[in-house]
C-alpha cells in the first residue's frame, strides 16, 4: 500500500554542540538518522501521546542493557520529579553522574554511585525512582559527559552539585 503524499519543509535549528553530539550518539545506537529521530520527537511532542501507550524510559527493555552494558563506567541519568509544597507545584530536571550499583538496583529503583569523574572517588549514593528517569546517557569519555551535562544546564535542567562542580573544569 503506497503512503499518503505528505508535504514537507525544511526546518534549520542550533542546538549546543554537547546535544547534537548526544543525538548523533543515540541515532547512531538506534541505527536512525539525526532528522529521523527528531522528527519521532517533534510528531510525539506535537501529537502527544493520545492513543498511544509509551513507557517510561526507566522501564524499557533499553534501559535494562543500558545498565548491563555499562556496568563499572560512568552514566548521567536525567530524572525529571514532581513536587507540590506550601500550594507551589512543578517539576525538577535533575542530572545525575555515577556508577550503577547493580546489587542495589530492582525493578522499580536504580542505586546510584555518585561519581563525575573517572579519575576521582565516588561521593555519595542517589537512589531514583524508575519511573522518574527521563532519559540515560553514557557518552565515550569523562568530558563527553560533562560536555553533555553543560548542554543540558544550558537548557534548564540541574546537576547534582559535585557533577556542576566537574563542568566548570573542562575545557
Amino acid at each position: 500500500m503506497a503512503k499518503p503524499h505528505v508535504d514537507r519543509v525544511a526546518l534549520t535549528m542550533r542546538m549546543p554542540k554537547g546535544m547534537k553530539r548526544a543525538l548523533e550518539n543515540l541515532a547512531e545506537t538506534k541505527g536512525e538518522t539525526m532528522t529521523a529521530l527528531l522528527r519521532q520527537g517533534l510528531d510525539g511532542l506535537v501529537h502527544g501521546t493520545s492513543g498511544r501507550l509509551m513507557a517510561l524510559p526507566g522501564f524499557v527493555p533499553q534501559f535494562n542493557t543500558f545498565i548491563e552494558e555499562n556496568a563499572g563506567r560512568i552514566v548521567l541519568l536525567l530524572v525529571e520529579s514532581s513536587f507540590k509544597t506550601n500550594g507551589a507545584s512543578g517539576t525538577l530536571r535533575l542530572v545525575y553522574a555515577g556508577i550503577v550499583d547493580t546489587a542495589r538496583t530492582n525493578g522499580s529503583i536504580v542505586t546510584l554511585n555518585l561519581q563525575c569523574r573517572s579519575d576521582a572517588e565516588p561521593y555519595g549514593t542517589k537512589v531514583v525512582l524508575r519511573a522518574e528517569i527521563a532519559a540515560f546517557f553514557a557518552g565515550r569519555s569523562d568530558n563527553d559527559r560533562l560536555e553533555f551535562t553543560r548542554a543540558l544546564i544550558a537548557n534548564h535542567w540541574q546537576p547534582e552539585d559535585g557533577l556542576l562542580r566537574a563542568t566548570q573544569t573542562i575545557r
